[in-house]
């Protein structure tokens, strides 16, 4: 699937159920000694679970890539020797980290190539998860936002319409209806101590040309 390669590989039936997952509806083939011993895809959420049907057209993740992109082959440890997971020997232990840069390197990608539209919709998405960690709400100063069904395009308030009200809340999710400022954020990021340790590309730019 990441390398774009096309490989045959050789199953029981019609593909394998046993290492065969369906993940945003996407048929994934995983190799077998790949879920051995190593957890790198689970059920998530709803998104990703076991596809114990019969499949036809799959994605295949050949070994390389599998190792590359975060997952860990089993490989035998030798006539009498205990098999040590990749969870023991904490080879997981920085997937925080690295799912984090990730997903900066995602926005970033946003911010370079996607519309304004686009760009004010992912941010107002994402900044009620991110402002919910920067800022504790209280009754004097409750954090409003909008409950939003892209599909239906229907919009609830949280304050005045409890989660019950809404109709298919599993689809539907909060944004804010009116995106701070730039300097607002700037701001909120100073008062929770969180600028000395970054510093913006603005901020770069502007040193240069001074």
């Amino acid at each position: 699937m990441f390398c774009y390669k096309n490989f045959y590989f050789f199953g029981r039936g019609v593909g394998c159920k046993e290492h065969s997952w369906n993940v945003f509806g996407k048929n994934i083939q995983i190799p077998c000694i790949g879920l051995f011993t190593c957890n790198s895809l689970h059920e998530c959420q709803g998104i990703a679970k076991r596809n114990f049907d019969e499949v036809g057209i799959t994605r295949y993740i050949c070994c390389e890539c599998y190792e590359s992109k975060g997952g860990h082959l089993h490989r035998q440890p030798g006539p009498g020797k205990r098999t040590v997971t990749c969870i023991e020997k904490n080879w997981h232990i920085n997937d925080s980290t690295k799912s984090l840069k990730l997903l900066a390197q995602w926005l970033h990608h946003v911010a370079q190539t996607e519309s304004e539209d686009q760009k004010k919709k992912i941010l107002a998405y994402m900044l009620v998860p991110a402002i919910n960690f920067l800022y504790t709400p209280s009754e004097i100063f409750p954090l409003k936002y909008i409950y939003c069904n892209p599909k239906d395009d229907d919009y609830y308030n949280n304050n005045d319409v409890s989660e019950s009200m809404i109709s298919n809340p599993t689809k539907t999710i909060p944004f804010l209806f009116q995106i701070p400022s730039f300097f607002f954020l700037e701001m909120l990021m100073h008062l929770n101590q969180v600028k000395k340790f970054i510093k913006s590309e603005l901020e770069s730019e502007w040193d240069d040309v001074k």
